[in-house]
C-alpha cells in the first residue's frame, strides 16, 4: 500500500517518515526534496505530483502552527485552503483511507465565531481553523464515501518538552531559578513515540469514520509537568500571589509588545493559556478509549 504523507518535514511528519520507512512512501511538504518543495495551494504542482500515484492511502499532517505573528488569513491558507486544494485534486485518485492530524483545539475553535476572531490571538486562529479543516476532511470523506481517522493529539512531546509551547518556556526559565513554582492547573500532553505507532497501527486497522482523543493519562499539573522535565531536580513550592505577579508581568509585557508586533514571550494570551485546565475529561467530540487500549497492549 503507498502512503502519502503530507507536512513531512514537520515535527510529527519527519518521525513517521522514519517510523514508516520500510513503506512504499511518498513525501509533500515545502521543504522536502522528494516533493520539489510543493505548496499543497498550488493545484496545478499537486496534480503533477499525484500523476503516478493512483491508489494510496493519505496521512495530513501539514499544517500552521504558532502562537505569535500570524494573522488569521495566514492559518486559513495554510489549513484550510491548502486542504481544500488537496482534496479536491485527490478526488480524482482511489483513496483507501484518509488520516487527519487535527489538534483538541478544535473543540474550542468549533465555539469561534468569524466575528470574534481577534487580530493578533493566533491561538484562537489555530483553533477555528483547525476546526474547519476537520468539517472539511469528514464532510469530504463522506461525500466521497472515503474511510477517514481523525486525530486529536494535544502538545506532543519527545523526550523533552519543545521550546514553542508555554511550559517548554517554563521550563527553560526555571533552570535558573533554585525551585518550582507550584501552578495546579492541569495540561495535557501527547507522547509523540505512541502517537507515531498508534498512526502507524491505523494505517492497517479496521478503525474507520471515527475521531480518537490522543492525550496522555492521567493529565499532570504544570508543576508536575516542569518536574518531570526539568534538568535539575528542585522542590516545587508555593508561592503567594505568584499567579497575580505573572498577570501584572504579562500585562506589562502586552503593553510594550507595540500591538502585538513584538513578541515579548508572556503576553496576556499566553498567560491565559498557561492557567487554563485542559485536561478534556468531560469533552465528546473524540473518544480515547481505543488510543489507551492501543498502548496499554503495546507496553505489556
Amino acid at each position: 500500500m503507498r502512503i502519502v504523507i503530507t507536512g513531512s518535514e514537520g515535527f510529527v511528519g519527519s518521525k513517521l517518515k522514519k517510523r514508516l520507512k520500510d513503506r512504499d512512501l511518498f513525501f509533500i511538504d515545502k521543504a522536502s526534496p522528494e516533493s520539489k518543495g510543493i505548496n499543497l495551494n498550488n493545484s496545478e504542482a499537486l496534480e503533477k505530483y499525484f500523476n503516478s500515484i493512483d491508489e494510496f492511502c493519505l496521512i495530513h499532517c501539514a499544517a500552521t502552527r504558532t502562537d505569535f505573528g500570524l494573522k488569521y488569513h495566514d492559518y486559513h491558507l495554510n489549513n484550510v485552503t491548502a486542504t481544500e486544494s488537496l482534496l479536491k485534486v485527490i478526488s480524482k485518485k482511489k483513496v483507501l483511507k484518509i488520516i487527519l492530524l487535527s489538534s483538541v483545539a478544535s473543540i474550542e475553535g468549533k465555539e469561534i465565531h468569524n466575528k470574534n476572531i481577534r487580530t493578533n490571538n493566533s491561538d484562537d486562529h489555530y483553533r477555528k481553523t483547525k476546526y474547519l479543516q476537520e468539517v472539511l476532511v469528514e464532510e469530504w470523506s463522506f461525500r466521497n464515501n472515503i474511510p477517514f481517522i481523525i486525530l486529536a493529539p494535544s502538545a506532543i512531546y519527545d523526550t523533552n518538552l519543545r521550546n514553542d509551547t508555554n511550559i517548554g518556556k517554563l521550563i527553560i526559565y526555571s533552570n535558573y531559578l533554585p525551585f518550582i513554582p507550584k501552578i495546579n492547573v492541569k495540561k495535557s500532553l501527547t507522547n509523540l513515540s505512541d502517537f507515531i505507532n498508534f498512526i502507524s497501527y491505523l494505517l492497517d486497522s479496521k478503525h474507520t469514520n471515527r475521531k480518537f482523543l490522543c492525550i496522555d493519562r492521567p493529565v499532570k499539573t504544570v508543576s508536575q509537568i516542569i518536574k518531570k522535565f526539568k534538568k535539575t531536580r528542585n522542590k516545587v513550592i508555593f508561592i503567594p500571589f505568584f499567579k497575580e505577579l505573572l498577570f501584572l508581568f504579562s500585562l506589562f509585557s502586552s503593553i510594550f509588545s507595540f500591538g502585538g508586533k513584538i513578541d515579548t514571550k508572556l503576553n496576556l494570551q499566553r498567560y491565559k493559556k498557561l492557567f487554563k485546565d485542559t485536561s478534556y475529561s468531560n469533552q465528546k467530540t473524540y473518544e480515547e478509549t481505543t488510543y489507551h487500549e492501543f498502548l496499554n497492549r503495546k507496553n505489556k
